[in-house]
Protein backbone atom coordinates (compact mmCIF):
# COMPACT_ATOMS: atom_id res chain seq x y z
CA UNK A 1 0.00 0.00 0.00
CA UNK A 2 1.19 3.52 -0.78
CA UNK A 3 2.80 4.97 2.41
CA UNK A 4 0.88 8.24 2.05
CA UNK A 5 -2.45 6.45 1.70
CA UNK A 6 -1.60 4.30 4.72
CA UNK A 7 -0.69 7.38 6.77
CA UNK A 8 -3.92 9.14 5.78
CA UNK A 9 -5.89 6.04 6.74
CA UNK A 10 -4.21 6.07 10.16
CA UNK A 11 -5.12 9.76 10.55
CA UNK A 12 -8.78 8.97 9.81
CA UNK A 13 -8.79 6.13 12.34
CA UNK A 14 -7.15 8.31 14.99
CA UNK A 15 -9.64 11.13 14.43
CA UNK A 16 -12.57 8.75 14.67
CA UNK A 17 -11.20 7.22 17.89
CA UNK A 18 -10.50 10.55 19.64
CA UNK A 19 -13.90 11.95 18.65
CA UNK A 20 -15.64 8.80 19.93
CA UNK A 21 -13.87 9.15 23.30
CA UNK A 22 -14.78 12.81 23.63
CA UNK A 23 -18.34 12.75 22.27
CA UNK A 24 -20.33 11.50 25.30
CA UNK A 25 -18.99 14.27 27.56
CA UNK A 26 -19.55 16.97 24.93
CA UNK A 27 -23.07 15.73 24.23
CA UNK A 28 -23.88 15.83 27.94
CA UNK A 29 -22.70 19.45 28.16
CA UNK A 30 -24.79 20.51 25.15
CA UNK A 31 -27.81 18.82 26.71
CA UNK A 32 -27.20 20.46 30.11
CA UNK A 33 -27.33 24.08 28.90
CA UNK A 34 -24.33 25.07 31.02
CA UNK A 35 -20.57 25.01 30.48
CA UNK A 36 -18.26 25.00 33.50
CA UNK A 37 -14.64 25.41 32.47
CA UNK A 38 -11.54 26.50 34.39
CA UNK A 39 -13.58 27.93 37.24
CA UNK A 40 -16.04 29.89 35.09
CA UNK A 41 -19.70 29.09 34.39
CA UNK A 42 -21.49 29.96 31.16
CA UNK A 43 -25.17 29.07 30.74
CA UNK A 44 -26.39 28.88 27.15
CA UNK A 45 -29.47 28.27 25.03
CA UNK A 46 -29.56 26.53 21.65
CA UNK A 47 -32.17 26.81 18.90
CA UNK A 48 -32.28 24.58 15.82
CA UNK A 49 -33.85 25.86 12.60
CA UNK A 50 -34.98 23.16 10.21
CA UNK A 51 -33.27 19.84 9.61
CA UNK A 52 -29.53 19.28 9.53
CA UNK A 53 -27.93 19.97 6.11
CA UNK A 54 -25.66 17.31 4.64
CA UNK A 55 -22.45 18.94 5.91
CA UNK A 56 -23.92 20.14 9.19
CA UNK A 57 -25.73 23.22 10.44
CA UNK A 58 -24.34 26.73 10.11
CA UNK A 59 -23.54 27.68 13.70
CA UNK A 60 -24.30 31.29 14.69
CA UNK A 61 -23.12 32.42 18.12
CA UNK A 62 -24.92 35.45 19.55
CA UNK A 63 -23.29 37.55 22.29
CA UNK A 64 -25.86 39.57 24.21
CA UNK A 65 -25.61 43.19 25.36
CA UNK A 66 -25.45 44.65 28.83
CA UNK A 67 -22.02 44.81 30.46
CA UNK A 68 -20.97 46.40 33.73
CA UNK A 69 -24.46 46.56 35.17
CA UNK A 70 -26.55 44.58 37.69
CA UNK A 71 -26.96 40.87 37.11
CA UNK A 72 -30.68 41.26 36.51
CA UNK A 73 -30.00 43.60 33.58
CA UNK A 74 -27.59 41.18 31.93
CA UNK A 75 -30.01 38.32 32.58
CA UNK A 76 -32.67 40.33 30.76
CA UNK A 77 -30.33 41.04 27.85
CA UNK A 78 -29.50 37.33 27.62
CA UNK A 79 -33.20 36.46 27.58
CA UNK A 80 -33.96 39.07 24.91
CA UNK A 81 -31.08 37.99 22.70
CA UNK A 82 -32.42 34.48 22.36
CA UNK A 83 -35.29 35.73 20.23
CA UNK A 84 -33.66 38.77 18.62
CA UNK A 85 -33.42 37.25 15.13
CA UNK A 86 -35.29 34.75 13.00
CA UNK A 87 -33.03 32.45 10.97
CA UNK A 88 -33.64 30.37 7.86
CA UNK A 89 -33.54 26.58 8.00
CA UNK A 90 -30.13 25.01 8.39
CA UNK A 91 -28.93 27.24 11.22
CA UNK A 92 -28.13 26.56 14.87
CA UNK A 93 -28.44 29.68 17.06
CA UNK A 94 -26.26 29.46 20.17
CA UNK A 95 -26.81 32.20 22.76
CA UNK A 96 -24.45 32.06 25.75
CA UNK A 97 -24.91 34.06 28.95
CA UNK A 98 -21.74 35.99 29.82
CA UNK A 99 -19.93 34.38 32.77
CA UNK A 100 -19.38 37.79 34.40
CA UNK A 101 -21.28 41.07 34.70
CA UNK A 102 -18.50 43.33 33.44
CA UNK A 103 -18.07 45.98 30.75
CA UNK A 104 -15.55 43.72 28.98
CA UNK A 105 -17.53 40.55 29.68
CA UNK A 106 -17.22 39.23 26.12
CA UNK A 107 -13.50 39.74 25.68
CA UNK A 108 -12.14 38.64 29.03
CA UNK A 109 -9.11 36.34 28.57
CA UNK A 110 -10.97 33.06 29.21
CA UNK A 111 -13.93 33.76 26.89
CA UNK A 112 -12.06 32.59 23.76
CA UNK A 113 -11.44 29.20 25.38
CA UNK A 114 -15.05 28.78 26.47
CA UNK A 115 -16.49 29.70 23.08
CA UNK A 116 -13.96 27.50 21.30
CA UNK A 117 -14.95 24.60 23.58
CA UNK A 118 -18.58 25.12 22.56
CA UNK A 119 -17.70 25.23 18.87
CA UNK A 120 -15.67 22.04 19.26
CA UNK A 121 -18.62 20.38 20.98
CA UNK A 122 -21.01 21.10 18.11
CA UNK A 123 -18.42 19.73 15.67
CA UNK A 124 -17.61 16.63 17.73
CA UNK A 125 -21.31 15.81 18.05
CA UNK A 126 -21.75 16.06 14.28
CA UNK A 127 -24.10 19.03 14.51
CA UNK A 128 -22.17 21.95 12.98
CA UNK A 129 -20.22 22.36 9.75
CA UNK A 130 -16.68 23.32 10.87
CA UNK A 131 -16.42 25.75 7.95
CA UNK A 132 -19.73 27.49 8.73
CA UNK A 133 -19.26 28.98 12.20
CA UNK A 134 -20.15 32.66 12.70
CA UNK A 135 -19.65 34.99 15.65
CA UNK A 136 -22.15 37.81 16.23
CA UNK A 137 -22.90 40.28 19.00
CA UNK A 138 -24.95 43.38 19.83
CA UNK A 139 -23.87 46.37 21.97
CA UNK A 140 -21.51 44.93 24.62
CA UNK A 141 -21.67 41.75 22.55
CA UNK A 142 -20.55 43.84 19.58
CA UNK A 143 -17.58 45.03 21.66
CA UNK A 144 -16.74 41.36 22.08
CA UNK A 145 -16.97 40.67 18.34
CA UNK A 146 -14.56 43.51 17.57
CA UNK A 147 -12.06 41.83 19.93
CA UNK A 148 -12.82 38.12 19.49
CA UNK A 149 -13.21 38.26 15.71
CA UNK A 150 -9.48 38.81 15.13
CA UNK A 151 -8.51 36.54 18.05
CA UNK A 152 -10.66 33.66 16.76
CA UNK A 153 -10.41 34.38 13.03
CA UNK A 154 -8.89 30.96 12.29
CA UNK A 155 -11.90 29.20 13.86
CA UNK A 156 -14.78 31.15 12.30
CA UNK A 157 -16.00 31.82 8.76
CA UNK A 158 -17.16 35.32 9.60
CA UNK A 159 -18.40 37.76 12.21
CA UNK A 160 -21.12 40.39 12.57
CA UNK A 161 -20.49 43.34 14.89
CA UNK A 162 -23.68 45.19 15.76
CA UNK A 163 -23.75 48.41 17.80
CA UNK A 164 -20.43 47.96 19.57
CA UNK A 165 -17.11 49.72 20.11
CA UNK A 166 -13.69 48.25 19.18
CA UNK A 167 -11.60 49.37 22.17
CA UNK A 168 -8.48 49.51 20.01
CA UNK A 169 -8.86 46.13 18.27
CA UNK A 170 -6.81 45.66 15.09
CA UNK A 171 -8.43 44.28 11.93
CA UNK A 172 -5.20 42.89 10.42
CA UNK A 173 -5.79 39.28 11.55
CA UNK A 174 -9.15 39.31 9.73
CA UNK A 175 -7.43 38.95 6.37
CA UNK A 176 -9.11 35.58 5.67
CA UNK A 177 -12.35 36.06 7.64
CA UNK A 178 -15.51 37.83 6.47
CA UNK A 179 -16.46 40.72 8.75
CA UNK A 180 -19.54 42.94 8.79
CA UNK A 181 -20.22 46.03 10.93
CA UNK A 182 -23.66 47.55 11.54
CA UNK A 183 -24.24 50.63 13.68
CA UNK A 184 -27.16 53.04 13.87
CA UNK A 185 -26.60 56.28 12.00
CA UNK A 186 -27.33 58.26 15.18
CA UNK A 187 -25.64 55.90 17.67
CA UNK A 188 -23.41 58.61 19.17
CA UNK A 189 -22.65 56.96 22.52
CA UNK A 190 -18.93 56.13 22.77
CA UNK A 191 -18.76 57.49 19.19
CA UNK A 192 -19.93 54.10 17.93
CA UNK A 193 -21.13 55.54 14.60
CA UNK A 194 -17.96 57.53 14.01
CA UNK A 195 -15.72 54.60 14.86
CA UNK A 196 -17.68 52.31 12.54
CA UNK A 197 -16.93 54.72 9.69
CA UNK A 198 -13.25 54.72 10.68
CA UNK A 199 -13.14 50.92 10.70
CA UNK A 200 -14.87 50.82 7.34
CA UNK A 201 -12.04 52.97 6.00
CA UNK A 202 -9.46 50.67 7.61
CA UNK A 203 -10.99 47.70 5.77
CA UNK A 204 -10.99 49.62 2.47
CA UNK A 205 -7.30 50.44 2.85
CA UNK A 206 -6.33 46.84 3.59
CA UNK A 207 -8.54 45.55 0.77
CA UNK A 208 -6.83 47.89 -1.69
CA UNK A 209 -3.39 46.66 -0.57
CA UNK A 210 -4.45 42.99 -0.52
CA UNK A 211 -7.42 42.46 -2.92
CA UNK A 212 -7.83 38.76 -2.16
CA UNK A 213 -8.33 39.43 1.56
CA UNK A 214 -10.36 41.55 3.96
CA UNK A 215 -13.87 40.67 2.79
CA UNK A 216 -16.12 43.20 4.56
CA UNK A 217 -19.54 44.85 4.61
CA UNK A 218 -19.95 48.03 6.67
CA UNK A 219 -23.24 49.89 6.99
CA UNK A 220 -24.64 52.68 9.16
CA UNK A 221 -28.33 51.96 9.47
CA UNK A 222 -30.19 55.09 8.35
CA UNK A 223 -32.38 56.84 10.90
CA UNK A 224 -31.43 54.43 13.71
CA UNK A 225 -29.89 55.07 17.11
CA UNK A 226 -28.46 52.24 19.20
CA UNK A 227 -31.48 50.05 18.46
CA UNK A 228 -31.49 49.10 14.75
CA UNK A 229 -34.93 47.44 14.72
CA UNK A 230 -33.51 44.20 13.28
CA UNK A 231 -32.07 45.93 10.22
CA UNK A 232 -28.65 44.61 11.21
CA UNK A 233 -29.85 41.14 10.21
CA UNK A 234 -28.81 41.93 6.64
CA UNK A 235 -25.28 41.42 7.91
CA UNK A 236 -26.24 37.90 9.00
CA UNK A 237 -27.72 37.25 5.55
CA UNK A 238 -24.42 38.39 4.03
CA UNK A 239 -22.52 36.01 6.33
CA UNK A 240 -24.71 33.12 5.23
CA UNK A 241 -23.06 33.36 1.80
CA UNK A 242 -19.59 32.85 3.33
CA UNK A 243 -17.52 29.75 4.06
CA UNK A 244 -14.33 29.55 6.10
CA UNK A 245 -10.96 29.14 4.41
CA UNK A 246 -9.52 26.66 6.93
CA UNK A 247 -5.93 26.77 5.62
CA UNK A 248 -5.31 30.00 3.71
CA UNK A 249 -2.26 30.48 1.52
CA UNK A 250 -1.55 33.78 3.25
CA UNK A 251 -1.86 34.58 6.95
CA UNK A 252 -1.58 37.98 8.61
CA UNK A 253 -1.28 37.66 12.38
CA UNK A 254 -1.37 40.75 14.57
CA UNK A 255 -1.35 39.70 18.21
CA UNK A 256 -4.19 41.22 20.23
CA UNK A 257 -3.19 44.05 22.55
CA UNK A 258 -4.59 42.26 25.62
CA UNK A 259 -4.39 38.51 24.93
CA UNK A 260 -1.47 37.13 22.88
CA UNK A 261 -2.17 33.67 21.43
CA UNK A 262 0.09 30.67 20.94
CA UNK A 263 -1.25 29.53 17.57
CA UNK A 264 -3.10 31.00 14.60
CA UNK A 265 -4.06 29.05 11.46
CA UNK A 266 -0.85 27.11 10.62
CA UNK A 267 1.53 29.23 12.67
CA UNK A 268 2.62 28.54 16.25
CA UNK A 269 4.85 30.49 18.63
CA UNK A 270 7.08 29.46 21.52
CA UNK A 271 5.78 30.93 24.78
CA UNK A 272 8.57 33.49 24.98
CA UNK A 273 7.52 34.91 21.58
CA UNK A 274 3.87 35.46 22.59
CA UNK A 275 3.81 39.23 22.94
CA UNK A 276 1.02 41.77 22.49
CA UNK A 277 1.02 43.70 19.24
CA UNK A 278 3.54 41.61 17.30
CA UNK A 279 2.97 41.19 13.58
CA UNK A 280 3.76 38.20 11.35
CA UNK A 281 2.88 37.62 7.70
CA UNK A 282 3.25 34.11 6.26
CA UNK A 283 2.69 32.88 2.72
CA UNK A 284 2.68 29.47 1.02
CA UNK A 285 4.00 29.36 -2.54
CA UNK A 286 5.58 26.64 -4.72
CA UNK A 287 6.52 24.32 -1.85
CA UNK A 288 8.00 27.19 0.08
CA UNK A 289 6.95 29.12 3.17
CA UNK A 290 7.74 32.81 3.40
CA UNK A 291 7.79 34.44 6.84
CA UNK A 292 7.99 38.18 7.30
CA UNK A 293 8.39 39.77 10.73
CA UNK A 294 10.66 42.13 12.61
CA UNK A 295 8.87 41.41 15.89
CA UNK A 296 9.60 37.73 16.53
CA UNK A 297 12.78 35.67 16.63
CA UNK A 298 11.42 32.11 16.39
CA UNK A 299 8.24 30.60 14.92
CA UNK A 300 6.74 27.20 14.18
CA UNK A 301 5.05 26.21 10.92
CA UNK A 302 2.46 23.44 10.96
CA UNK A 303 2.03 21.50 7.74
CA UNK A 304 -0.06 18.89 5.96
CA UNK A 305 -0.33 17.51 2.43
CA UNK A 306 -3.00 20.00 1.34
CA UNK A 307 -0.58 22.89 1.92
CA UNK A 308 2.65 21.64 0.36
CA UNK A 309 4.03 18.46 -1.19
CA UNK A 310 5.68 16.88 1.83
CA UNK A 311 7.22 14.18 -0.36
CA UNK A 312 9.57 16.84 -1.70
CA UNK A 313 11.94 19.26 0.04
CA UNK A 314 10.31 22.23 1.73
CA UNK A 315 12.03 25.62 1.88
CA UNK A 316 11.37 28.25 4.55
CA UNK A 317 12.42 31.85 4.01
CA UNK A 318 12.47 34.24 6.96
CA UNK A 319 12.71 37.88 5.85
CA UNK A 320 14.00 36.68 2.44
CA UNK A 321 16.72 34.48 3.95
CA UNK A 322 16.50 30.68 3.53
CA UNK A 323 16.50 29.27 7.07
CA UNK A 324 15.34 25.72 6.29
CA UNK A 325 15.47 23.33 3.34
CA UNK A 326 14.69 19.64 3.54
CA UNK A 327 12.08 16.90 3.57
CA UNK A 328 9.76 17.20 6.56
CA UNK A 329 8.86 14.00 8.38
CA UNK A 330 5.23 13.25 9.14
CA UNK A 331 4.28 12.20 12.65
CA UNK A 332 1.15 10.64 14.12
CA UNK A 333 2.09 12.27 17.43
CA UNK A 334 1.71 15.69 15.77
CA UNK A 335 -1.57 14.54 14.23
CA UNK A 336 -2.91 13.52 17.64
CA UNK A 337 -1.82 16.78 19.27
CA UNK A 338 -3.44 18.71 16.42
CA UNK A 339 -6.75 16.89 16.82
CA UNK A 340 -6.83 17.25 20.60
CA UNK A 341 -6.03 20.96 20.38
CA UNK A 342 -8.87 21.87 18.00
CA UNK A 343 -11.12 18.87 17.20
CA UNK A 344 -11.39 20.41 13.74
CA UNK A 345 -11.46 17.76 10.99
CA UNK A 346 -10.69 20.45 8.39
CA UNK A 347 -7.49 21.52 10.16
CA UNK A 348 -5.28 18.56 11.03
CA UNK A 349 -1.51 18.91 10.78
CA UNK A 350 0.98 16.08 10.45
CA UNK A 351 4.33 17.90 10.45
CA UNK A 352 5.97 20.88 12.10
CA UNK A 353 9.06 23.01 11.53
CA UNK A 354 10.52 25.60 13.90
CA UNK A 355 12.81 28.23 12.46
CA UNK A 356 14.81 31.16 13.83
CA UNK A 357 15.03 34.64 12.40
CA UNK A 358 18.25 35.16 10.45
Amino acid sequence: MDPNLLFNEQVDILLELLVAIEKPMRRAILDSGELVLEGHTMPFTVFYYGSRPKNGYSLFIGLHGGGGCPKAVNDGQYSNHKHLYRFPDGVVWLVPRAPEDASNMWHLPYVDTMLDFMIQSFIICGIADPNRVFLTGYSAGGDGVYKLGPRMADRIAGAAMCGGHPNGASILSLRDTAFTLHVGEHDNAYNRNGVAIEYGEKFKVEKQKDPSGYDHFVKLQEGCGHWMNHRDFEGFEWLLTKTRIPIPNKVVWRQCNDLPKKAFYWLVLPVEQMKAGTLVTATLRENCVYIESTDIKRIGIRLNDTMLSLQHPVCVYFNDVCVFKGVVEKSLDIVQASILERFDPKVIFCAEIYVNAP
